[in-house]
């Protein structure tokens, strides 16, 4: 499987396709927990609970990105 992170339309298609497969309570937002199950569950990546501590910390310093200091942050699409 090959992940999307190209600009063109097909690929912003695609991470938009994953993000609603990562987001079951289709609020728009992913919650830490959500991303952790969906990289398990939907990439397969059975060995992901062996780098929760950078995934925590990627997920947070991504999600602070958006310079709010509370609240949902940037994480969710449109």
């Amino acid at each position: 499987m090959r992940l999307a992170y190209g600009k063109g339309k097909e690929d912003i298609k695609r991470r938009k396709r994953y993000f609603r497969k990562f987001d079951p309570n289709l609020n728009g937002f992913l919650s830490i927990e959500e991303v952790f199950v969906g990289m398990r569950d939907l990439l397969r990546l059975d060995d992901v609970m062996n780098i929760r501590p950078a995934i925590f910390r990627a997920f947070y310093f991504a999600k602070n990105q958006g310079g709010q200091k509370s609240g949902q942050g940037s994480m969710g699409i449109t």
